[in-house]
C-alpha cells in the first residue's frame, strides 16, 4: 500500500529546510508504504512498466536502528527527529531517516561537532553543509532533484492559506452585500409603504378641506338666512 510522498508529510520551518533537505537529499522525494514487502512491490511494479527513472520506496515501519545521542554543543541546533513535524505513525521511519543527523549553525560548528563529539553521527548546517560521520565534507550548491522540495511546498501551503483566507473575506463580503441588499430592499419597500401613506394623508387632507370648504359655504348661506330671518322679523315688530 502507497500512502505518501514523504516530503508531502512533513513540516519543517524555513530556518531548517536547507539542512533537511540536504539530510534527506533524494529521500523525500521517496513514497511511504506499508511496509518492506510492499515496497518490493511497489519497486518490482515501477520495473516491470518499462518506464525511466528510479524510484525508492520507504517502509513506514522500517527495520529498528540505535538512536544516538545527540550532544548540546556549541553551534549544535539539536536533532534533526526533534526539529521535524510529521504524524505520529511515521515517527519510526523519520528515526530511521533522521535519529543519526544533529543541526548545527555553521561549517566550523559542524567541523567542530565532528570532531569532539560522538561517532556516527552526521552534522548539517543551516546552509545544507554536511559533515559525514567519516570526516567527508559535502557542500556547495543543492542540484539533485530533491532540491527546494520543502520550499516549494510551504509555498505551496502559503498560497493555498492565502487564497483560503481570500476566500473567507469574499465569502464576508458577499455576506455582507446580502445583507445590503435586503436592508436596501426592506428601505425601498418602508420608503414606498411611506409614500403609500402620505398620498393616503394627502388624499384625506382634500376630503377634509372639501368638506371644509362645503361647511363653510353652508355656514354662510345660514348666516345670510338668519340675518334675512332677523331683519323680517323686525320689520314685522314694527308694524305691530
Amino acid at each position: 500500500e502507497v500512502r505518501d510522498v514523504l516530503s508531502e508529510v512533513l513540516k519543517v520551518e524555513p530556518r531548517y529546510e536547507n539542512a533537511i533537505e540536504a539530510a534527506l537529499g533524494a529521500k523525500l522525494k521517496g513514497v511511504v508504504v506499508s511496509d518492506s514487502e510492499s515496497g518490493i512491490a511497489a519497486i518490482k511494479n515501477l520495473i516491470s512498466s518499462g518506464r525511466k527513472g528510479r524510484g525508492l520506496a520507504l517502509p513506514a515501519i522500517p527495520r529498528r536502528l540505535a538512536l544516538p545521542y545527540i550532544p548540546r554543543l556549541v553551534g549544535v541546533e539539536g536533532g534533526a527527529i526533534d526539529l521535524v513535524g510529521f504524524p505520529d505513525d511515521y515517527r519510526s521511519l523519520m528515526e530511521s531517516l533522521l535519529a543519526g543527523v544533529g543541526i548545527v549553525r555553521d561549517l566550523d560548528a559542524a567541523y567542530e561537532a565532528w570532531r569532539s563529539g560522538p561517532d556516527g553521527i552526521t552534522w548539517v548546517t543551516l546552509e545544507g553543509e554536511l559533515v559525514l560521520p567519516s570526516g567527508a565534507v559535502e557542500g556547495g550548491s543543492i542540484s539533485d532533484a530533491g532540491a527546494g522540495i520543502l520550499e516549494r511546498k510551504r509555498r505551496r501551503e502559503e498560497l493555498k492559506l492565502s487564497a483560503a483566507g481570500q476566500e473567507s473575506k469574499l465569502a464576508v463580503a458577499a455576506e455582507k452585500e446580502t445583507d445590503c441588499r435586503h436592508a436596501l430592499d426592506r428601505a425601498q419597500e418602508e420608503e414606498a409603504q411611506a409614500e403609500q401613506k402620505v398620498r393616503e394623508v394627502e388624499l384625506a387632507r382634500v376630503e377634509v378641506e372639501g368638506a371644509l370648504r362645503a361647511f363653510q359655504e353652508k355656514l354662510s348661506v345660514s348666516v345670510e338666512r338668519c340675518d334675512v330671518l332677523a331683519a323680517q322679523r323686525l320689520d314685522l315688530i314694527g308694524e305691530l
